[in-house]
């Protein structure tokens, strides 16, 4: 039963995704005004907007004026619906009481990271406007965290804060052109997000690895373009990914690591 309740939220949310990131970068309302199709402009219907089922039945085209809707919002609808189910194969808590609502704002909080990511790979800028109120609903999820009984120790929460923004803040005050401020801010919510400097710094070690895995064979294939200033690769992505496996798997992988040195 929950899990068909998270299918269909992450397809709702695949598809909410698409038409949010690009009424925010066009700075339009995303709460009024219909949706339309970028070639024809017609008004979409409900039949146009059944997540998944609708790109499937049209052939990726639009109905009206045949022209293809391309790959880009199949692409999201998949990967958000992945995401959600993946956070509830792997959630490390029962699905009872305040760990159920946990769990539930946990998923409000992976559509803003998912928004995060989007943004970033489109226009490389993660806007506060998304980031400030993730911060708010991440306050709210330590707090109804606490409720629920998690192991939350206040001056970790704190350091893990200060640990996740503050080393990208030193990064940003030495060179402003490795990274720019939003990944300072992003840093900050992940950290209030994972809630332990531990994780914080396990997070900041597989963002970085996986940025390297990824960068080096680009980096390979352009050569002497990979130098220039115009050559850049979104970090947030990265650091979203590292933080969702830190908080997935974080203390089997410290545990682990603590291991090799017994």
């Amino acid at each position: 039963m929950l899990l068909g309740i998270v299918i269909v939220s992450g397809l709702i949310a695949g598809s909410f995704l698409t038409a949010f990131v690009d009424r925010l970068a066009d700075g339009r309302s995303f709460v009024k005004g219909r949706s339309s199709c970028d070639s024809c402009q017609k008004r979409l219907t409900w039949l146009d907007l059944i997540p998944l089922v609708s790109y499937l039945l049209a052939k990726g085209k639009c109905r009206h004026c045949k022209k293809s809707i391309g790959t880009y919002y199949l692409i999201v609808e998949i990967s958000t619906l992945l995401s959600f189910m993946c956070f509830y194969w792997f959630w490390p808590f029962d699905f009872v009481g305040w760990n159920l609502v946990v769990f539930s704002i946990w998923l409000l909080v992976l559509t803003m990271l998912l928004a995060l990511i989007i943004y970033d790979f489109k226009w490389m800028i993660l806007p506060s406007k998304i980031i400030y109120p993730t911060m708010l609903l991440a306050i709210v999820l330590l707090g109804c965290r606490y409720l629920a009984g998690h192991d939350l120790i206040w001056w970790q929460v704190l350091l893990g804060i200060v640990v996740g923004g503050g080393i990208f803040h030193l990064i940003f005050m030495m060179s402003e052109r490795y990274i720019g401020y939003g990944d300072v801010r992003l840093g900050f919510l992940l950290g209030m997000l994972l809630a332990s400097w531990q994780l914080s710094l396990l997070m900041i070690f597989l963002s970085s690895i996986l940025g390297v895995l990824v960068t080096l064979p680009i980096v390979a294939i352009k050569g002497k373009q990979a130098l220039s200033e115009k050559f850049k690769i979104p970090f947030g992505p990265f650091l979203i990914l590292g933080a969702l496996i830190s908080f997935s798997f974080g203390q089997i992988l410290i545990d682990w690591y603590l291991t090799l040195g017994a």
